[in-house]
């Protein structure tokens, strides 16, 4: 499976606190079948990687793309899709008296 990803940012924000940016890719790509190695120090954007590149956490910004597919894009369409549905099935429901 080819992953790329293209100006990739992905922001915690808490209320009272500083945003905290902790993810910055502008561009990277992996072959299928390739392997790469993560590193770095504590709170640097390991797993905020590997959960937005598995679809678990939105970015804040840019791009995920699995064998040329936006992934968020996708479901993004998807959500709208259900969300649609949802508000449907809601309001033919009757109402209690």
């Amino acid at each position: 499976m080819q992953v790329d990803i293209e100006s990739l940012r992905h922001t915690y924000a808490a209320p009272g606190l500083q945003d905290r940016s902790v993810l910055r890719i502008d561009r990277w790509s992996a072959e299928s079948g390739s392997r790469w190695l993560l590193r770095g120090i504590s709170g640097s954007g390991k797993t905020t990687l590997l959960n937005v590149v598995s679809g678990l956490l939105s970015p804040t910004s840019g791009r995920v793309r699995l064998d040329g597919e936006d992934i968020y894009t996708e479901r993004e369409a998807e959500a709208a899709s259900h969300s649609s549905t949802a508000r449907t099935v809601r309001s033919s429901r009757p109402r209690a008296a």
